[in-house]
């Protein structure tokens, strides 16, 4: 017979007997069955397994409804406890917060109304946005804006002093202008200039041709050349109408040391301070061959002679040194040959050519 409390067989003939595994008497109903009855009961307590089955599901559906009921609250709780308050926006507070057993516990209201409905709102954050300060116009301008170039250009370099430095002794070079062809309508025209000496810094120029017939004092008198009239115009008139003011600041205020006479003690006077200036007769034998040494003149200067230079333009005379001559009314002179005359003309009352001489620098000035 089968036991009714533990479902185990036992074959007894008494069937008052006690079940020998569960202690368990049995009844008339634990009589063994037939093989049809047993196969019955085998399916019986197999598909009993069936509703157990079901109720776990649906203890399992009950539970995550319940989690999803709760989420809010657990969410909340979550977030008070559990999070560090570092991490826990400062401005939100929570209003509605459930009491850890109370959630365990949902109420009739929370099972009837879905609480798909009642979904936490993100959090609002109080962070201030951060201030971009717009940057002044005149800041931006200042920043994308190239500062201007100040600096004032170079000046360009004259072409004279490029003339100037390519030049050699003996080379004729053009600079400054003054009347020769005698035709005042059409101004004046380039001066010819022979380079007499080089030095580091500077060039010494004599006219090519007389440029000027005149005296070498206004009056007849006891002169030298610091004090005689010729010295005077040929720094004042004559610079002023032969160079432009670019052109005369080329020429230099040079120290022009007094020239003794080789044949006569005559007191040559002191040293000056010129632009313009006359060759020593020392200087214009030591300087000037005996070809050089001879002057020819512009058809303005013939025209001023008033027939006293026969031949017209380029007829060879006369031309004063600034040297002494034989007296101190006298200055030394260069004949129409290229000699040298030592005992030279008077001052005041012998009109000679004139072959001015300037120093020229050979810097940018």
């Amino acid at each position: 017979m089968v036991c009714k409390h533990c479902g185990r067989t036992v074959y007894s003939a008494n069937a008052s007997a006690f079940c020998p595994y569960c202690c368990t008497p049995f009844s008339s109903d634990d009589a063994p069955r037939s093989a049809p009855a047993k196969k019955m009961r085998a399916r019986r307590r197999k598909g009993g397994k069936a509703p157990l089955i079901a109720v776990l599901l649906v203890c399992a559906v009950a539970a995550a409804g319940i989690l999803y009921f709760l989420r809010p609250g657990i969410l909340r709780f979550f977030k008070r406890n559990i999070l560090p308050s570092a991490a826990r926006p400062q401005s939100h507070a929570v209003t509605d917060a459930a009491v850890p057993g109370e959630a365990e516990k949902p109420t009739a209201e929370s099972t009837t109304e879905p609480a798909s409905a009642e979904l936490p709102e993100p959090p609002e954050t109080t962070t201030e946005p951060e201030e971009t300060s717009e940057p002044e116009e005149t800041s931006e301008l200042e920043d994308t804006t190239e500062p201007e170039d100040t600096t004032e250009p170079e000046p360009e370099e004259p072409e004279a002093l490029r003339t100037f430095r390519e030049a050699q002794p003996g080379d004729t070079l053009y600079f400054g202008a003054y009347e020769q062809n005698n035709d005042l309508s059409d101004g004046g025209e380039p001066i010819a200039w022979l380079v007499l000496k080089k030095e580091e810094d500077r060039v010494l120029l004599l006219s090519l041709y007389a440029l000027e017939w005149k005296d070498y004092n206004d009056t007849h008198a006891n002169v030298t050349w610091e004090t005689c009239a010729l010295r005077g115009w040929l720094n004042e008139e004559f610079a002023a109408q032969a160079f432009t003011e670019e052109e005369l600041g080329l020429v230099l205020l040079s120290q022009v040391p007094a020239a003794e006479n080789p044949n006569y003690s005559v007191p040559a006077g002191n040293g000056t301070e010129d632009r313009v200036f006359l060759l020593g007769a020392e200087e214009a034998k030591s300087l000037l061959g005996g070809d050089a040494r001879t002057c020819r003149v512009t058809a303005y200067v013939a025209a001023r002679s008033a027939g006293e230079i026969s031949g017209g333009r380029n007829a060879s005379f006369w031309w004063w040194l600034r040297s002494p001559g034989h007296s101190r009314s006298a200055a030394a002179c260069v004949s129409p040959t290229g000699s040298i005359y030592p005992y030279g003309g008077d001052v005041g009352m012998s009109p000679l050519a004139v072959r001015p001489a300037v120093w020229v620098t050979l810097q940018t000035p």
